[in-house]
Parts: C-alpha cells; sequence; structure tokens
C-alpha cells in the first residue's frame, strides 16, 4: 500500500483506500481486540498497513480521524510491548515508535503543537532504544519540521542533518527525498537561496525517479520560494502552478492550499491585487476546513496587506485583528511576528507612527526571524524612518497595544475605501 502511495499511480492508489476505508477502519478496530489473543498476526497487520495508511490521512487531509486510529493502533501495541518477552521487545518497541511518530505529525496537523512535540520526542526515544534508524530518520524529520515551524531554524537543520545521514546510509531514498525538502524549505526561510536550491533539486530528482508526486508538490513549491526571494517571480509562479496541478490531481487540500498562497503572493509582489486577494481567500479556507491556525493567520496578514494597498481599512483592520488572535490561540511565534508586521503596516499607513514604532522594535527582537520577516522589517522601519528607537516591550505588550490601536481605528473616521477591482 505504502509503495503505491508513495510511487506509481498515486491517485489511484489514494482512490482505492478511500473506497476501502470503512473496511480498514473496522480492521484497525478488531485488531486493537486481537492483539490479546494473537499479537503476532494483528501487529503483523499493523505493521504492513501503517505507512500507507499515513501517507493516505496526510495526502486527503484526515487528519482528525488519522490522529485517532494512529493513537488507538499506538495504545494496543504499547501494551503488547509492556508484556512481550525479551526476543519480541525489540520489534514491538520499534513498532510503536512507528505509530507514535505518525500520530505526532497528525496530531500537528490537527493546531496541537505541544501534544505534537511531546509524541515525536517519545517516538524519537523509542526508535534509538530499537535501534531503527528507518524509524529514527522519519521521525527527525518531522520533529525538525516541528522546530522550523517554531521558527529555531538552526535547532531544525540539526535534527534534519543528522536524519538525513542516517536515511542515505540506511538507503532510505524516500525518506533522504522527504529531509531535503524539509532542509530545502528551512535554508529558503534562512535566505540561503543557494543551499536550499541545492537540497530542493536533489529532492526533486529522487521523487521524479520514485514516482512521488505528492513529494514533488514540496519540491517545486521550495523551489518557487527561492525563485521569488531572488526576484524572479515570473520564474517561480510556473513551479507553484505545476504544484497546484500535482495537489489537485491527488486531491491534497494542503497541497492545495500550500500552492495557492504562494500563487497569491507572487500575484500580490506583482500587484495583481484582485487575483491575490481571490487566491489567499481560497487557501484561507482550506486552511479554516484542516483546521490549521498558524496557516490561517498567516494568510490573513497577507490578505491585510491587500487590503491596505486597496485603501480598503475596515477590510485591513479585520484581517489583522483576525491573524493576531490565530497567531495568538496558535501559540506559534512567526505566524505572530507576520501579524505584527502587518498590523505595523497598516497603523503606520493611517498615522500611528508611535505603535508602528512599539510593533518594530518588538519584531526586532524576536529571534528567529525568516528572510521574508527581515525584508518586511526593514520595509518598515525605511517607511517610518522618523519615529525614535523605541525599547522592545513583551511580544504579548505589544499585542495588547496593537488590538487597543485597532479598536481606535474602528472608532475613528478613516478615509473611504477606495472602489476594490
Amino acid at each position: 500500500l505504502a509503495a503505491d502511495i508513495r510511487g506509481g499511480d498515486q491517485p489511484d492508489a489514494l482512490d482505492r483506500v478511500a473506497h476501502e476505508i470503512e473496511n480498514m477502519r473496522a480492521a484497525y478496530r478488531w485488531t486493537g481486540a486481537e492483539i490479546e489473543h494473537d499479537p503476532a498476526r494483528a501487529l503483523a497487520r499493523i505493521a504492513r498497513s501503517m505507512a500507507g495508511l499515513f501517507d493516505f490521512y496526510d495526502i486527503r487531509g484526515w487528519y482528525a480521524e488519522g490522529r485517532a486510529v494512529f493513537a488507538g493502533a499506538a495504545e494496543a501495541v504499547g501494551g503488547a510491548a509492556a508484556g512481550a518477552v525479551a526476543e519480541d521487545a525489540g520489534t514491538h518497541t520499534a513498532l510503536l515508535a512507528a505509530l507514535r511518530a505518525r500520530q505526532g505529525w497528525l496530531t500537528f496537523l490537527t493546531g496541537d503543537v505541544d501534544e505534537a512535540a511531546t509524541l515525536l520526542s517519545a517516538a524519537r526515544t523509542l526508535a534509538e532504544a530499537a535501534d531503527d534508524p528507518h524509524t529514527l530518520a522519519f521521525t527527525l524529520n518531522y520533529l525538525g519540521a516541528l522546530r522550523r515551524h517554531a521558527g529555531d531554524l538552526a535547532d531544525a537543520t540539526d535534527l534534519l542533518t543528522r536524519g538525513l545521514t542516517l536515511a542515505e546510509t540506511a538507503g532510505d531514498r524516500y525518506t533522504v527525498s522527504l529531509i531535503l525538502n524539509t532542509l530545502g524549505q528551512v535554508a529558503s526561510l534562512q535566505g540561503d537561496a543557494a543551499t536550499a536550491t541545492g537540497f530542493c533539486q536533489r529532492a526533486l530528482a529522487i521523487k521524479r525517479q520514485l514516482g512521488d508526486r505528492r513529494g514533488m508538490i514540496y519540491s517545486l513549491t521550495y523551489l518557487g520560494r527561492v525563485a521569488e526571494m531572488d526576484g524572479r517571480v515570473d520564474a517561480a509562479r510556473p513551479l507553484y502552478a505545476e504544484s497546484l496541478q500535482i495537489a489537485e490531481e491527488l486531491d491534497d487540500p494542503r497541497g492545495i492550499a500550500l500552492s495557492q498562497h504562494n500563487l497569491a503572493n507572487a500575484a500580490l509582489t506583482q500587484g495583481q491585487l484582485a487575483g491575490a486577494r481571490r487566491l489567499f481567500n481560497r487557501a484561507l479556507e482550506l486552511y479554516r476546513a484542516m483546521g490549521s491556525r498558524a496557516d490561517m493567520s498567516v494568510a490573513l496578514s497577507r490578505l491585510a496587506e491587500v487590503a491596505l494597498a486597496q485603501r480598503d481599512y475596515e477590510e485591513a483592520i479585520d484581517c489583522v485583528g483576525d491573524a493576531l488572535t490565530l497567531a495568538q490561540a496558535a501559540g506559534v511565534q512567526p505566524a505572530r511576528n507576520t501579524a505584527l508586521l502587518a498590523a505595523g503596516a497598516l497603523l503606520a499607513q493611517t498615522g500611528d507612527t508611535a505603535t508602528a514604532g512599539a510593533v518594530m522594535a518588538t519584531v526586532a527582537a524576536a529571534p528567529h526571524l525568516t528572510a521574508r520577516q527581515r525584508l518586511r522589517l526593514e520595509q518598515l522601519q525605511d517607511r517610518v524612518a522618523e519615529t525614535p528607537d523605541a525599547p522592545a516591550a513583551s511580544p504579548q505588550a505589544t499585542v495588547d497595544l496593537v488590538f487597543a490601536a485597532l479598536e481606535q481605528l474602528r472608532r475613528a473616521p478613516l478615509a473611504p475605501a477606495r472602489s476594490l477591482p
């Protein structure tokens, strides 16, 4: 099953799983009961189906169900491992590590970042105890992705580099390509275009050889971001368009949203405001359906930029407020920084340079800014050059200050919005 989904005719493989999903749900429920009577058979069934079922849940966006299924399987295997004789303990531990890693990533995708980190850390410990390089490399990729999500790019790089070495030594080309994609994303966020391009091109070559079109979505995406970072927006757009085409073929909501978001960024950069607004809103609806609060926050921050460019201040105020609220709820620093930068731009454009200055000071003091965030901060600093340097307040104090300023803007008469195209 996993081999079919990771290469070959992926749309057909995914459709076959969707057709059989009720039988597979029943089989997993039955396995939990069977494990007490025939543990070897039950554990073998889980081991055979685990990777393919995870890929299905991940690609099709069924995160909550997948999280529950893998949690149940992990509990069953954990119980079997506790009562296993010594010669079976290693096998049980390796399987439990693989289940916890997949449960951890699906938990992250449902928005529970802290529990995801706990599960993935437990999977790492189990994989190390079982001396299982395949599962350990797989787990380190997703731990690295979590650190990237939190903005700790140096720690992410360390985890991913170790995982890459393990996967290469084990000859696990699929996991190698997975980690190369994540390393490419981290390097692009750091502003290292050459390194990001190298990682993503290597990943794309392996993905093509394996027939892993789903993985190609992310290779193409990060190559497009590097091109956009270098100012080559016309080169980025066909890469984003190809990634969108593949995501639509696979009915992959996260891939579709990511591709639409990137195309919207490119449209905004080129001043195509109506197109940017439409694409950001499409991505936002998908993020909302997936429950991805951090991604929703970033999309709303970008919609605020579109509204500002169109002088639609009421829309910009609402978008900034919602973006900050979601970023705070998600507890994700990069999303909060992006929302604060959008707030700073709004406040500067509406004349509140004092609060804009406080926002700039807080963002400038934040660790782990991405290359895009550093550029946005420099642009805002150039725009509000006359504002005196302000000491950085705590992030929460600055967020509270911004909410108060937004409320004041709602009550104050603003210039009428320009007609939208």
